[in-house]
């Protein structure tokens, strides 16, 4: 056999085994060795456990909707025809959204300082303040926050309060995200808008005002370390609660909001964003002004009759607007988005004449005597078991510019209010409105379907076909006092004496019942106060409320023409976007031909001249000893009990003598007015209005029925 070549033998970093290994020894090693790869296994798979929850987690966070951000409850404000502030109307969140520019830079620095010092730096999370957060928390058992000031964001607007790893998780995600699609100024000035301050104070704007009674441009340093160091429990910081209400004899309430505020402007100084000597001079105490009340009224707003009867309106406006039925839960739902819209509410509300007819209301001294005096006051229990007294007779007033459809006033009871959504007799009182129905019902219809004012009434005691008394039969009604019947005579002679057998021969022979009752639906009077029925139509026995018959005879005396009554001109969102203006989409129509109006206001006129005992009363202006018009766009609508008028203003008929105004003209005095006194301030305000001095203005009281 040939030879084979001997290779050397390769070395190896192995040793061949010369002796038995030790029993002992090897199991050992191979349990730890097994048990190292198990551990790593289990760690492995938890990892990855943890890594699926957090992706879960951060899968099922909610989509960051950045609308959220700006659609935080904000205070809306009610003006009033010259767009003055009435009052604010909000939720259970008090807050005015502002701009970070009307920020101070130095309350800006103080939220930073103590909430997010590396809040320029970091993307959203801060990893440092949170493992440090971590550490403290664990050596010293205390609970100290790590979340950034993005992260509250996203917790007060997007997420819940809720303390959980999830809601942990998905909040540093979306705050990441966030700051890819905000700015640090943007985000800055949303928290600053949305933080809770206590009270009902949300934001920085409503705390300043709120606390101190000062605009943002006004507050010192330590008032904004103050602020700002309420941001970790609103409550227990609470500079009024702490100062005056928890502050009893021997108490240190006031050092937890003073020591806190100290803590604020250390960290201010700690971080460079102050210097020593402002630091310093901050920590004075006396450098903060704390409120014992808050400057934001809590009492009854003004004009309440107006501003809820407004408040309605604008809550229907907003069911039509968002296609809701008119339920209690909707009108609930369009009320609670007023309170919380930012919305700015513009009435027709002229001030002037509101204040002039509630004084006119509550010192006029000749109502009507009671036949019981023990009725002079009426008990009106309260929700909380408590009564109020409330005085009778009672009255409520409207007045309607018919030339607009605005509502320049409305009084819904001799009294202010004192607590509000009470009984307004003005919009919703339904006491039979009696004869002053008639010229609505009876006369302009019969006139407007062919009738004129010289056309023949039978006011007689015959039985009128269709007029059924309580057994079925034909019947009439008697006139007032019983007597009266004085045979055929004109429409305007009828309605001068407001004749019931005429009126109700009228209605049956001219009208008809159905379509009278057309008519007042085209005066916007809806069912639900109206009794179609000869009695409810030709007696007034219908309970139309003052507004309505304010706003029906404005139609007969706009020419025939409806205008649906405007309360409030127009609404403003927070934005400064017109929502809606009444003027553009107010309802206007034609319900009597034109000459059909001015014949019944002659006849109306001339029911006036020639009966001075009615309750109607006139303002006559007179310029250098000549009647010139004043004011006829004003329909005024008094109701006192039972007893229902109406009160035009005019200067051009039944007008006093010229003797009478010659012997009012005072030395000097270029215009002569005489009427009610209410009336008679409004035209001398409208002429001082026009440029005419107040010395060149006499005014007397005139007339009888004068409100």
């Amino acid at each position: 056999m040939p030879n084979r070549a001997v290779h050397p033998r390769a070395r190896s970093i192995f040793k061949a085994r010369t002796k038995k290994p030790n029993f002992v020894l090897s199991v050992a090693a191979t349990t730890i060795r097994l048990s190292f790869v198990l551990a790593l296994c289990v760690a492995l798979a938890l990892l990855g456990a943890v890594v699926g929850i957090a992706k879960a987690f951060v899968d099922t966070a909610p989509t960051l909707d950045l609308a959220a951000l700006d659609a935080q409850d904000k205070t809306s404000f009610i003006y009033d025809s010259q767009g003055n502030l009435i009052t604010d109307y909000k939720g259970t969140e008090d807050r005015i959204m502002v701009s970070i520019d009307e920020i101070p830079e130095m309350l800006q620095n103080a939220f930073i300082a103590v909430e997010d010092a590396r809040f320029y730096e970091h993307n959203g999370v801060d990893v440092k303040r949170i493992v440090g957060a971590l550490v403290a928390n664990f050596t010293s058992g205390s609970t100290q926050g790590g979340s950034t000031i993005t992260q509250q964001l996203i917790k007060q607007t997007v997420l819940s309060s809720e303390q959980s790893y999830k809601r942990k998780l998905q909040e540093a995600y979306l705050a990441m995200e966030l700051e890819t699609r905000y700015t640090k100024k943007q985000i800055l000035e949303s928290y600053l808008n949305t933080i809770f301050l206590g009270g009902s104070y949300y934001g920085v704007r409503v705390a300043a005002y709120g606390y101190f009674g000062k605009s943002l441009d006004q507050l010192t340093l330590r008032e904004c370390a103050m602020l700002a160091g309420l941001t970790r429990s609103p409550n227990y910081y609470n500079p009024r609660s702490n100062f005056y209400t928890r502050n009893t004899e021997g108490s240190s309430t006031p050092d937890i909001t003073n020591n806190r505020t100290d803590y604020v402007l250390r960290q201010m100084r700690e971080n460079g964003l102050i210097t020593a000597q402002q630091y310093n001079a901050a920590l004075d105490r006396s450098t903060a002004s704390v409120l014992e009340k808050s400057p934001a009224s809590t009492d009854m707003y003004a004009y309440p009759h107006y501003v809820e009867y407004a408040i309605s309106d604008v809550v229907d406006t907003f069911l039509d607007l968002n296609g809701l039925e008119d339920t209690s839960a909707n009108r609930y739902a369009m009320e609670n988005k007023l309170r919380t819209g930012g919305y700015s509410v513009y009435l027709c509300l002229d001030t002037e004449i509101q204040e002039i007819v509630e004084d006119t209301l509550a010192n006029w001294s000749n109502y009507p005597r009671l036949r019981d005096p023990s009725d002079k006051v009426y008990q009106s229990r309260n929700s909380d078991g408590t009564y109020t007294e409330i005085e009778q007779p009672q009255a409520a007033a409207c007045v309607f510019d018919y030339r607009t459809g605005e509502l320049k006033a409305i009084v819904g009871g001799r009294y202010k209010p004192t607590t509000r959504k009470t009984l307004n007799r003005a919009s919703g009182m339904t006491m039979p409105v009696g004869s002053s129905i008639k010229p609505l019902t009876v006369y302009a219809p019969a006139i407007d379907l062919g009738a004129s004012p010289a056309s023949i009434a039978y006011n007689m005691p015959v039985p009128i076909s269709g007029w059924k008394d309580s057994s079925g039969k034909d019947s009439w009604p008697k006139n007032y006092g019983g007597g009266g019947y004085k045979g055929p005579q004109s429409f305007r002679s009828a309605l001068r004496n407001s004749y019931n057998t005429a009126a109700a021969q009228i209605l049956m022979t001219y009208v008809g019942v159905s379509r009278s009752v057309e008519y007042l639906h085209l005066m916007g009077i809806p069912d639900k106060n109206i009794n179609a029925d000869p009695f409810g139509l030709a007696l007034g026995s219908s309970g139309l409320t003052p507004v309505q018959m304010a706003v029906a005879f404005g139609t007969i005396a706009n020419k025939g023409v409806y205008q649906q009554p405007l309360s409030f001109s127009r609404i403003v969102d927070s934005n400064g976007n017109v929502v809606v203006d009444m003027h553009q989409q107010q309802d206007r129509h034609q319900v009597f031909k034109p000459s059909t109006a001015y014949l019944v206001v002659d006849m109306l006129k001339e029911a006036v001249q020639k009966d001075p005992t009615r309750k109607i009363s006139f303002v006559h202006v007179c310029k250098n000893k000549e009647a010139i018009p004043f004011r006829e766009e004003l329909a005024l609508v008094v109701k006192e009990g039972n007893v229902s008028f109406e009160v035009f203003e005019t200067s051009e008929h039944g007008r006093p003598s010229e003797d009478f105004f010659k012997s009012l003209v005072s030395q000097g005095a270029d215009y002569c007015i005489c009427g009610p006194v209410p009336f008679m301030k409004l035209a001398a305000s409208e002429l001082v209005k026009n440029g005419v001095a107040e010395n060149k203005i006499h005014a007397e009281k005139f007339g009888t029925g004068a409100i």
